[in-house]
């Protein structure tokens, strides 16, 4: 009888603490690790403030999130970027996933729990596995969305 072990790598990139100074300085926010799992990459940088098209009229502090697919070569393939950030309205958070390009989306959530943004990366993942033409299984998705949403979450927080 021959036994088999599943056994795959996933990293997640350290990062610098984000600085929170006082005074004239504005607070200063590092971007999220990367996040890389069974041959996908989120990638996130910035941070960026200003309004998001149409469907924010407002600044919005954000994030790029950068897609990338592993080929058989061993390199990364470029495959989606979409906007990812936290703004204020009526005094609550809101955070807000958008990209004006096709994929087209505009997805709003005030006072977020960490689901609802776990279900925003869902979304990514599914655009760029659609994009990439492969189909992923639900539990590659949602594992690498749960790991993105867990780095993602006290960095959107400090936003």
């Amino acid at each position: 009888m021959q036994l088999h072990a599943f056994q795959h790598e996933a990293t997640i990139a350290t990062i610098e603490p984000p600085r929170v100074e006082t005074g004239a300085h504005l607070i200063t926010v590092a971007p999220p690790p990367s996040v890389t799992m069974f041959g996908w990459k989120l990638q996130f940088r910035g941070p960026e403030t200003h309004p998001l098209g149409s469907c924010v009229s407002q600044n919005v502090n954000h994030f790029h999130v950068e897609v990338f697919r592993q080929n058989p070569r061993g390199r990364w393939d470029y495959v989606l970027n979409v906007h990812l950030g936290a703004y204020r309205s009526s005094g609550r958070r809101c955070f807000v996933l958008y990209n004006n390009t096709r994929p087209y989306v505009c997805w709003k959530v005030c006072s977020p729990t960490w689901n609802q943004l776990k279900e925003m990366f869902v979304w990514i993942l599914i655009a760029a596995a659609a994009i990439a033409g492969v189909v992923l299984a639900a539990w590659i998705i949602s594992a690498i969305a749960s790991a993105a949403a867990t780095v993602a979450w006290p960095v959107l927080l400090l936003l």
